[in-house]
C-alpha cells in the first residue's frame, strides 16, 4: 500500500520540461510534459505510464499519426490546421478521442463556418446608380421587374420624383423637429407598365 502511494505520488510530480515520446499509430513524436498535458487523455496517459517521471518510456497509442501531428499542433498554437470539411470532421473525431474539449470547441466552430459558407450563395456585385445620372440622355433605359407568386411584371423606369412624407416615415427619429425637414423628403421612382408579349 506504501508503494502505491509512493507511485502516485511520484506521478503527480512530472517535471514540465520532461520529454515523452509518443508512438502513434506507428508515427513517433517527442514532446515535453508541458505540452501535452494540456489535453486531458495525454496527461492522464502519461500520468499512468510514470513509474519513474525520469525515464519515462515510449507511450503507443493506437490512433492515426498524422491526424496527431494536427493535434499536436493545436497543443503548441492553438490553431486549427486543416481547412477542408473532410480533414475538419476526422480532426473533429480525434480530438473527441483525446478528450480535449478546448480542441473540440474550436473544431467544431471551424466545421460551422465551413458549412454555413456551402449553404450561403456567392455574393453577387452590387451597382449603385445616382438618380440625376439614371435619366441622363446618354443613359440607357431602365427596366424594373415585379415578381408575385408566379406572376412577373415588367415596369419601364422613366422618371423619378422627390415627395414629402412623414405618414411613411413616422417611425423615424428626426432630430430637426421642422415641419418641412428634409429627412423626410425622399425620391419615388415613376413607373409606366411594359405591354405584355404573348
Amino acid at each position: 500500500m506504501g508503494g502505491n502511494h509512493l507511485r502516485n505520488n511520484q506521478q503527480q510530480h512530472i517535471n514540465p520540461t520532461t520529454l515523452i515520446h509518443l508512438n502513434v499509430g506507428g508515427k513517433r513524436f517527442v514532446s515535453t510534459y508541458e505540452t501535452l498535458r494540456g489535453c486531458k487523455y495525454l496527461d492522464n496517459l502519461i500520468k499512468s505510464n510514470s513509474k519513474n517521471p525520469e525515464t519515462l518510456p515510449e507511450i503507443f497509442i493506437n490512433r492515426d499519426g498524422s491526424l496527431f501531428r494536427q493535434v499536436l499542433f493545436y497543443l503548441r498554437t492553438g490553431l486549427v490546421f486543416p481547412d477542408d470539411k473532410q480533414g475538419i470532421e476526422q480532426l473533429l473525431s480525434e480530438a473527441t478521442f483525446y478528450q480535449f474539449q478546448e480542441m473540440v470547441y474550436a473544431v467544431q466552430e471551424q466545421l460551422d463556418k465551413i458549412k454555413l459558407s456551402e449553404q450561403t450563395p456567392s455574393k453577387m456585385g452590387l451597382e449603385f446608380i445616382d438618380l440625376n445620372k439614371m435619366f441622363d440622355e446618354n443613359q440607357s433605359a431602365y427596366t424594373l421587374l415585379k415578381t408575385t407568386g408566379n406572376t412577373v411584371e415588367a415596369f419601364s423606369v422613366v422618371d423619378y420624383i422627390t415627395v414629402f412624407s412623414r405618414d411613411e416615415f413616422k417611425n423615424k427619429q428626426c432630430q430637426h423637429r421642422k415641419n418641412d425637414c428634409g429627412c423626410y423628403y425622399y425620391p419615388k421612382l415613376v413607373l409606366v407598365p411594359q405591354q405584355k408579349h404573348l
